[in-house]
């Protein structure tokens, strides 16, 4: 996985940078940046790669992401903490460090690994008990359980969130959700015949 806005700065450049960054970011938005809550340098992960970023959550509940300097994805992102659907605990790099945060009005969600598991911790708490739009039953194994087997929900919309339940996210490569493969003739007593399709 290719490392973007990484492979030239050591930790002393990126503490300037996000020094730098949150002052430039305080001259245009003062009264944000004057209702910090949690100010935490990241890493945004996507399929393309990673990114080292700032994330901040203000006191109006507000979260926004900055990319510390020429990162090829979004610029900024910047959200209420209403339009959270759900959070979940991720495993990256075999570390439990990281956060998964899924909005109500887009497909995609935000992967983000933070330098510890204790400074995870910390925003996910502070983001469960301010998320005020949060789906009871988002991570509810059986609720979906029972929805899968009364056919409410289909196998595909099943495996998915088994796969998120998992630790597994469209966004990280090495923990790509996986699916099964499904036979469709498994009435014969010999042989399975894979190359049958339906």
């Amino acid at each position: 996985m290719k490392e973007f806005a990484d492979e030239e700065y050591t930790e002393d450049k990126c503490e300037k940078l996000i020094d730098t960054l949150t002052m430039d970011y305080y001259k245009s938005h003062k009264d944000i940046l004057k209702n910090l809550v949690i100010k935490q340098r990241v890493k945004r992960i996507t399929v393309v790669g990673e990114e080292r970023g700032l994330l901040l959550i203000t006191r109006d509940n507000t979260m926004i992401y900055n990319p510390i300097s020429n990162a090829p994805l979004i610029d900024h992102i910047e959200l209420p903490l209403s339009s959270i659907k759900g959070i979940l605990k991720m495993r990256y790099m075999f570390k439990y460090k990281a956060l998964e945060i899924f909005l109500y009005n887009q497909s995609n969600s935000i992967y983000i690994e933070f330098e510890s598991e204790s400074v995870q911790k910390i925003v996910f708490d502070y983001l469960l008990s301010h998320c005020k739009n949060l789906n009871p039953y988002f991570a509810d194994v059986e609720y979906y359980c029972r929805l899968w087997i009364e056919r409410k929900i289909s196998n595909f919309d099943y495996l998915l969130f088994i796969n998120r339940i998992a630790s597994r996210s469209f966004n990280d490569l090495s923990q790509y959700p996986v699916f099964p493969w499904v036979l469709s003739e498994y009435y014969t007593n010999s042989t399975f015949n894979i190359n049958v399709s339906y």
